[in-house]
């Protein structure tokens, strides 16, 4: 696979996976027993997009010398993620499509780190 088409692949699968987790924690927030949940929602959508940023964008306010370091961040981002599903989250499709999304970012990160 092609260095272009990898990162392509992680951009496309961490938007998906941000997007999934900022709708989740927007319309759970008016529920009193999930505010918890929909504020943990929205702070991991950030935390996807800010990963991204660092990842790809150029002139990212702050940069690793070691490029490894931010693939490694993702990784183990999307890793803490999926073990969070398992405890907190409760089954469902869109969860477990979610969940496969987050298996591909990670296998497409890693497959980008190789790539470098």
């Amino acid at each position: 696979m092609s260095k272009t088409f990898l990162r392509n692949a992680v951009i496309g699968l961490g938007t998906i996976t941000a997007l999934v987790h900022l709708w989740l924690g927007v319309t759970n927030f008016g529920n009193p027993s999930m505010t918890v949940l929909a504020y943990l929602f929205i702070l991991n959508g950030f935390g996807y997009f800010t990963l991204l940023a660092w990842l790809f964008w150029e002139d990212f306010p702050i940069k690793l010398e070691d490029k490894a370091m931010s693939h490694f961040l993702l990784m183990i981002y999307a890793a803490i993620t999926l073990v969070a599903y398992f405890i907190l989250g409760e089954p469902g499709i869109l969860g477990y499509v979610t969940k496969t999304v987050e298996v591909l970012l990670i296998a497409a990160t890693y497959f980008h780190l190789r790539a470098s």
